[in-house]
C-alpha cells in the first residue's frame, strides 16, 4: 500500500510540475505576443498619422494656376 501511495504522489507532483511549465510557456508567449501587437499598432498609428499629415500638407498646398476654372 504504501509503494502505491507513492507512486500515486509522484504521479500527482509530476502533473503539478508538468501544468505548471505549460502554464509559465503559456504566459511567456502571451507576453511576447502582446508586445508584439502594441508595437505594431505602434508602427499603424505612425503610418496613418504621417499619411495624415502628407495628405493634409498636400490638399493645403495650392498649386500655380489654381485660380482658373479648367471645367
Amino acid at each position: 500500500m504504501t509503494a502505491k501511495a507513492r507512486e500515486l504522489w509522484q504521479t500527482v507532483r509530476e502533473d503539478r510540475r508538468a501544468r505548471r511549465k505549460a502554464l509559465l510557456g503559456t504566459a511567456v508567449v502571451c507576453g511576447i505576443l502582446a508586445w508584439w501587437s502594441l508595437w505594431l499598432l505602434l508602427v499603424v498609428v505612425y503610418i496613418a498619422a504621417a499619411t495624415a499629415v502628407l495628405l493634409r500638407s498636400e490638399l493645403l498646398r495650392s498649386t500655380p494656376g489654381d485660380d482658373e476654372d479648367w471645367f
